[in-house]
């Protein structure tokens, strides 16, 4: 059986349940933020370990029937009511309450990770190991520097242009009466006040153009990003409407080290951000372990939908 994990209204595994339907494949969907982590039960022996869950429907999901996961969204929610213990403060018995959810969520997402398209995790592929083991395989990264004294971050200026992004995710917040974005952002040193929150900088690549990667099981699926008024944006993502797209094949020598990465870190499938140069060098950014893909699909004029659940369709049939 393919499970199915999402959001009920997402347009992407609508589209990839739509191609399973016509390979006739056995599949389930589920939400599971609808669902209680409480109901997980965990078998380990000397001669099985075998992990299931009561689903709110009344169906018991064992992951051992599971052949392959298309994994899109959702974590388990955090438990909001704690039970009372006399013996402890409540502060102590909260923060083990909180230990023991994520032990439980952790050990039920890391197994599903084992066979899922898509990273199921309580938290992101944390982004200064991709760019570590991206270092690792021989994938040219910009220069990075982590730092929070303006001191520090002079040395490392050495008179190169300096970009500003988060350690881990950029922030996009909208209300009724504004907007916030945080983005990648090209800074001016001597703004700087001598002490800073933690933050990450990087040396500014002179682009030639980006490229958008979707990996899956070895495969490359690729797009460039041609900014045609402003080569030198930072962020592509601040004008889609602006900018010209076209099917893209990387070089065999990058791809070949863009697939150790994602097998380092144990990874199926992924979109895969670059920057080439000036020089026609290829500079890894990270990797959207979600793996947005549609607009890769649009522009790139790939079946991408077809594949997935062709992928899983495989799965499915040598399971049984």
């Amino acid at each position: 059986m393919i499970l199915i994990i999402s959001e009920p209204g997402d347009y992407s595994a609508n589209c990839v349940i739509e191609w399973l339907k016509n390979f006739e494949c056995n599949f389930l969907r589920i939400d599971i933020s609808y669902e209680d982590f409480k109901q997980i039960e965990i078998n380990i022996s000397k001669f099985i370990c075998e992990i299931s869950i009561k689903l709110k429907k009344g169906k018991l999901l064992n992951l051992n029937e599971v052949s392959f996961i298309f994994y899109r969204s959702g974590v388990f929610k955090k438990p909001l009511k704690h039970y009372n213990n006399s013996l402890l403060p409540q502060s102590s018995f909260r923060l083990h309450h909180n230990l023991e959810y994520k032990t439980l969520t952790d050990f039920f997402y890391n197994e599903c990770s084992k066979k899922s398209i898509g990273y199921l995790s309580s938290s992101p592929l944390n982004k200064l190991l991709q760019l570590q083991v991206a270092f690792e395989v021989g994938l040219s990264i910009p220069n990075t520097k982590v730092c929070s004294l303006k001191s520090s971050l002079h040395r490392f200026q050495n008179g190169q242009h300096l970009l500003n992004k988060g350690i881990q995710e950029n922030i996009i917040y909208q209300s009724a009466n504004s907007t916030y974005f945080q983005r990648v952002t090209e800074i001016d040193y001597h703004q700087l006040s001598e002490q800073f929150y933690s933050s990450m900088f990087q040396y500014q690549i002179n682009k030639k153009f980006e490229v958008r990667s979707f990996f899956l099981d070895s495969a490359f699926y690729s797009i460039a990003i041609f900014d045609c008024f402003n080569p030198l944006k930072t962020d592509y993502r601040d004008g889609y409407d602006i900018q010209s797209y076209c099917p893209f094949q990387l070089p065999h020598s990058i791809e070949t080290k863009l697939r150790n990465l994602m097998k380092k870190l144990r990874l199926i499938s992924g979109s895969i951000d670059l920057i080439c140069n000036e020089y026609n060098e290829f500079f890894f950014l990270e990797v959207n372990t979600q793996g947005q893909y549609d607009w890769v699909l649009k522009y790139g004029n790939y079946n991408l939908h077809k594949k997935i659940a062709e992928f899983l369709y495989e799965k499915e049939k040598y399971h049984k």
